[in-house]
Formats: C-alpha cells, sequence, structure tokens
C-alpha cells in the first residue's frame, strides 16, 4: 500500500528540551541489547516506519472482516465492538524507538466503540479515557452489575453525548530500569514514573520505588505544544502549575491506583 519513499519523516526526533534522563530508555525493542546494540541510519528508519504503516493497514483490514461477518451474520445490532490496543509506540520521536516512556507517544492509544442504538455513530470526542474505563462501560452497556472495588468509570455518557466529560485526568506509568525484571523474578524497579495528563497538561514525576521521593519532574503544555517538545519545569508557568497537579497525582495514586 505505501511506497517507502512517501512514509513521512519523522515528526520530532529530537528529544524535548529540558527533559531528564530518565524520561528515556535503551530502545531495547529496536536497537537489541547492548552486546548487539544496532545502529539505525536514515533507510533503516523508514523501512521501520514502513513496516508500522503496514501493519497497521494489515490489522484494519483484518477488523473489517470481523465486521463484515458480523454483518453477514445480522449480529450488528446486538454486538458491542471495541478496538483499542494496550500502549503507543515511539518511530524515532523524541530520539525514541518503541515503547515505555511517559510521552503521549506511548500513553495514546486508538479507542473506538461501537454500541447498538447508543449514541451518534461516527462520532469523535476529546473526553479523557482510560483502558481501564472499557469494562465498567461493557458492564453498563449489557445491564450488569460491578464489583464492589472498580478504579474505572463508564464512558456511556460520553457515547451518548460526545460533548461530555466523565473525568478530569488519566494516569499512566513506566519503571525505570525500563526493563527491571530482567534481574530476575525478586527484581524491583528502582524508580516508577508517573503521568498524569488533563486536557491541557502532561505532568510527570519519578519517583524513588523505595522511598517515593520525587527525583525528576517534567511538565508540558498539550494545548501549545501537542508534540511535547519542550519540558517547562523550572519555569515561572510550571512553578504556578506543578504545586496542584501534583496533589491531583497524590491523591490518585494514593488512593489505591499503582
Amino acid at each position: 500500500l505505501y511506497r517507502r519513499e512517501d512514509i513521512p519523516a519523522i515528526e520530532h526526533a529530537a528529544r524535548p528540551r529540558n527533559a531528564p534522563e530518565i524520561a528515556f530508555h535503551a530502545n531495547h525493542e529496536i536497537l537489541g541489547e547492548p552486546s548487539q546494540r544496532r545502529t539505525l541510519d536514515e533507510e533503516a528508519k523508514r523501512e521501520i516506519r514502513h513496516g508500522y504503516y503496514a501493519a497497521m493497514s494489515f490489522a484494519d483490514a483484518q477488523l473489517g472482516r470481523v465486521l463484515d461477518a458480523l454483518d453477514e451474520l445480522k449480529l450488528r445490532e446486538k454486538t458491542i465492538v471495541v478496538v483499542t490496543s494496550d500502549n503507543g509506540f515511539h518511530l524515532g520521536e523524541h530520539d525514541t524507538w518503541g515503547k515505555m516512556t511517559l510521552f503521549g507517544w506511548d500513553a495514546r492509544v486508538p479507542l473506538i466503540i461501537s454500541a447498538p442504538g447508543i449514541g451518534k455513530g461516527g462520532a469523535k470526542t476529546a473526553a479523557l479515557s482510560e483502558l481501564i474505563d472499557i469494562f465498567p462501560t461493557l458492564t453498563e452497556l449489557c445491564g450488569l452489575p460491578n464489583p464492589p472495588k472498580l478504579d474505572g468509570t463508564s464512558l456511556v455518557p460520553v457515547l451518548k453525548d460526545a460533548g461530555t466529560t466523565v473525568k478530569a485526568a488519566a494516569l499512566t506509568q513506566h519503571p525505570r530500569p525500563a526493563l527491571y525484571w530482567g534481574g530476575g523474578p525478586q527484581a524491583l524497579p528502582r524508580t516508577m514514573g508517573y503521568a498524569l495528563k488533563t486536557n491541557r497538561w502532561s505532568y510527570h514525576e519519578w519517583r524513588d520505588f523505595k522511598t517515593g521521593h520525587v527525583v525528576a519532574q517534567e511538565l508540558y503544555d498539550e494545548q501549545n505544544d501537542p508534540l511535547e517538545t519542550t519540558n517547562l519545569v523550572g519555569t515561572i508557568e510550571a512553578a504556578a502549575r506543578i504545586p496542584l497537579l501534583a496533589e491531583q497525582l497524590g491523591k490518585i495514586t494514593k488512593g489505591g491506583r499503582p
């Protein structure tokens, strides 16, 4: 479907200005382990991006087969369809390949929900959501009870009205080392990174895993800097915003979330 010479260049290949080193990792998934580390020239980078485009189109075609089968079996009007994935993926953006960061390239995933008789088909929303919201969404749509302890929030109100929002923030997290479990079954991360995403800000905290002490912070303005090119920590604006965002993140993590 794609000619390699037509694959777009990396949108923002440089690391964000002022970003701490802990925000990144060794790109193990693409570059391999240090003893067998590969170097990517421009052709290799374009080849990887070409393959990613092809993989997405192949997945899209398979989803189409499933939807066609639902139509052929006359099941579409009584079937809820959810399309999502487990994480986003860097393809050279921020000098990073693979996942396991707190940036939006990782945190944002596709989410499409089709529920018969609910809302307007094809509507898009800017409402924040998390993967943990899928379970309570499905139970509400199916008229099933929820267990007593549940972190997620039903997205049914958003399905009914795309302009509605059901939560003020979304959380994502990744450890450091990124592959800490390589140290054996009892291995623990040295640091855990948390990202609180609101409709305007993306606030990141890196905490010592044992003590909880904050060792690094990041703040990105998703409205004026959607590619997260500049960490605002150390600026007057960040000084005004971070205390409230840190308090909001603290309440979420203290309340039982990881």
